[in-house]
């Protein structure tokens, strides 16, 4: 097995494990968790607002957070990872997650672009030429397409929220009773 293939299919449980360590050796202060909260949060809510457009692998997301940034979901995972880290209030946690994110999500990028190629073929080409890969081109947002909260639904989000709100609740119980 390729590397990028088993980057793309065990990036979400290898954050797990990621998440752990940084639990593990958190020393949480109570406005660091406070700020990780907040920044976590904003995280879900563009992680929420790309779900509204994606259908997966059916059509080009373009509109909403995709005129902006061909990755708008992993933008968000790394923002919640900031997120993690600022509440760890250890900096050991900025390259323990940023290596896991370098080394997890470039291949799954490489490996969901390519099959976008093969799927979408010249629409998508034309569209990795109009917007950036990750970091967001500043400029006005395009709505192509309605928001659908169904598409969250679909797209089973609740899962990375529900995940953020464990990783706080064992900040909590980690800053109150771990010491």
């Amino acid at each position: 097995m390729k590397f990028s293939n088993f980057a793309e299919r065990y990036r979400v449980k290898i954050s797990v494990l990621i998440a752990v360590i940084i639990i593990i050796i958190a020393k949480p202060d109570k406005w660091a968790t406070i700020a990780g909260f907040v920044v976590s949060i904003i995280g879900n809510l563009l992680r929420v607002w790309a779900s509204g457009y994606i259908k997966k692998e059916r059509e080009i997301a373009k509109s909403g957070p995709y005129s902006l940034t061909r990755n708008p979901l992993y933008l968000g995972n790394l923002i919640i990872g900031a997120g993690f880290c600022l509440a760890s209030w250890q900096i050991i946690s900025i390259p323990i997650f940023f290596l896991y994110f370098l080394l997890f999500y470039i291949p799954t990028i490489k490996n969901e672009e390519e099959r976008m190629k093969e799927l979408f073929k010249n629409d998508y080409i034309e569209y990795q030429k109009s917007v950036p890969v990750f970091f967001p081109k500043l400029r006005r947002v395009e709505n192509r397409e309605e928001f659908s909260f169904k598409n969250v639904l679909e797209n089973k989000e609740w899962r990375a929220i529900l995940s953020t709100l464990l990783f706080f609740l064992a900040i909590l119980l980690r800053r109150n009773f771990i010491k």
